[in-house]
């Protein structure tokens, strides 16, 4: 279940990818050998683990719009440059809009209400779902290449330049690897945090953008911005 969502506009074992720094930014090529941006992990905990995800970087004239309601646009809608997920060790899981030039406060919303936590990232057990981003413009993934990069394995036809799906799953250590085929991949990130892999899963999508809703009026309009939604962890 996903009641928010950010908005970016403008057969063989699973690959296993072992971090470099605590500060990953993840890539994949399309069919031609272009080059695009995915996410950018960091951890940000100096003794514990404490888990950052960005989807786009405000140097290539793209941003972030937090939906209160998934599909639907509101004035109450946040705009911010450089928008991101966050996952603490206590299982505390934000959408954040950080403090800058034009927003001196910032702005957390936690999807389970104030004080709701999920799972503490040192008892999460098999792979569990945290977000689903869902690529529909190519044009959006921008972001320079950094000294930490990621590349994706090679898949033409999973990366054709239409619209996939990636899901985004913390695990145990001990969490089984997940096989894949020539139309879905699978990536452990390894010693990425102490406590927990990660692991993207990514298929073709059939959905080729989203209608949005206009609060005020209810007429609807036809978005191909790329969303990215929390799943909600089912108790």
């Amino acid at each position: 279940m996903c009641n928010a969502a950010f908005q970016v506009m403008g057969g063989d074992l699973s690959h296993q990818m072992k971090r470099q720094k605590n500060n990953i930014s993840i890539y994949f090529r399309d069919r031609k050998g272009e080059e695009y941006f995915l996410l950018q992990l960091l951890n940000i905990g100096a003794k514990r683990d404490e888990l950052k995800f960005v989807f786009n970087d405000p140097g290539t004239d793209t941003s972030g719009t937090y939906n209160e309601t998934t599909g639907v646009l509101a004035h109450s809608d946040l705009t911010h440059p450089q928008p991101e997920i966050s996952y603490h060790y206590d299982g505390t899981m934000l959408w954040k809009m950080p403090a800058n030039k034009t927003q001196a406060r910032s702005v957390h919303k936690n999807p389970l209400g104030t004080g709701g936590r999920r799972t503490p990232l040192s008892k999460i057990g098999l792979w569990e779902p945290i977000i689903r981003y869902r690529v529909f413009d190519y044009s959006l993934c921008k972001k320079n290449r950094s000294s930490t990069p990621l590349v994706l394995p090679s898949k033409p036809k999973l990366f054709d330049g239409t619209p996939f799906e990636c899901q985004i799953y913390l695990g145990s250590k001990d969490s089984p690897s997940v096989t894949n085929d020539e139309v879905t991949l699978s990536v452990r990130v390894c010693d990425f945090a102490e406590s927990v892999d990660l692991l993207l899963l990514i298929w073709k999508s059939h959905l080729k953008g989203q209608f949005l809703e206009l609060g005020t009026s209810g007429d609807q309009v036809w978005s191909t911005n790329n969303v990215i939604e929390i799943i909600e962890k089912v108790q």
